[in-house]
């Protein structure tokens, strides 16, 4: 219900000039590195999908889940743990299924779920430390892309922008 409310203001903000918030989906790594990691890129970035004016986080049911399991496991001691919750609760959802878009990571299958997430919501990053998915960018048509090196490329894309 909020979301069908939201939809005409940021229609109004866009005619009006405002830009649109950069969406992105995190992989699982970069909310474990902001729960430990003050100066992290890693919590940079959860930090500015809180805020929400620059990065929207996208997410899955599928993700949601992986998300809760992880936070309550890899960061349950940390200070850190409400933000991240915040962030799950907060993530703009769509719907996926990564076997029926034929979408496949033989390495580790269990990343299938996040680059279907972020192919199906038309993110403009995935953003991680997983290998897996980074030997990949190559071929896939969203950007993956380390948490320092997205926000080297978010500084380009947002001076690029306003020139």
């Amino acid at each position: 219900m909020l979301k069908v409310l939201c939809f005409p203001f940021r229609v109004l903000a866009r005619l009006l000039g405002y830009p649109r918030a950069t969406r992105v989906v995190l992989d699982t790594n970069v909310l474990i590195a902001a729960a430990w990691n003050k100066g992290s890129a890693s919590r940079l970035i959860v930090d500015a999908c809180l805020e929400g004016k620059t990065l929207r986080a996208v997410s899955s049911p599928a993700l949601r889940r992986e998300y809760e399991f992880i936070i309550n496991r890899a960061a349950r001691k940390s200070k850190y743990r409400k933000s991240l919750q915040r962030l799950i609760d907060s993530a703009e959802v769509i719907e996926c299924n990564a076997r029926e878009m034929g979408i496949e990571v033989p390495a580790d299958p269990d990343d299938a779920k996040v680059l279907a997430t972020a192919v199906a919501g038309k993110v403009d990053a995935l953003i991680g430390n997983d290998h897996h998915l980074l030997d990949l960018a190559g071929e896939s048509t969203v950007p993956i892309l380390r948490p320092g090196e997205f926000l080297r490329q978010l500084d380009y894309w947002k001076r690029k922008k306003v020139a």
